[in-house]
């Protein structure tokens, strides 16, 4: 999980579970940790850059008998970032890649989506006050 902003939706996910659940949490900076619930899987990282990312391990992940879930909640930008994600998961069972956010680039992932037959990704745009819990 990466957290990188404060935002009221927040609410609408049971948080601590998320992190309890997640490999680890990444956040920005210490002063996250203030407001988010106390936990052992933080990750401080503010920007990764091409000259460090050699540095990061490559985590060793678990099967747990269903597909693991890799949300982006936000405004949706990085284009080609994001088309190669989706391009190295593309209809892979074990993931499943979900936008929550507005971004100029959503309809380009939508049609890349839609062109290329993938299903295991979704795309919802801006949150709206009438879908809180």
């Amino acid at each position: 999980m990466d957290i990188r902003d404060y935002n009221k939706s927040l609410k609408l996910f049971t948080i601590k579970k998320s992190i309890d659940s997640s490999f680890f949490t990444t956040i920005s900076s210490p002063g996250y940790k203030e407001w988010l619930p106390t936990s052992s899987k933080y990750v401080i990282n503010h920007n990764t850059t091409v000259k460090n990312i050699g540095k990061l391990e490559r985590p060793i992940l678990k099967s747990v008998g269903r597909p693991l879930n890799i949300s982006y909640v936000g405004t949706i930008t990085n284009l080609d970032v994001n088309l190669q994600l989706i391009h190295e998961l593309q209809n892979n069972p074990d993931y499943f890649l979900k936008f929550h956010g507005d971004g100029m680039i959503n309809e380009d992932i939508e049609q890349y989506v839609k062109e290329k037959e993938i299903h295991n990704v979704s795309i919802k745009g801006r949150y709206q006050k009438n879908e809180e819990v």
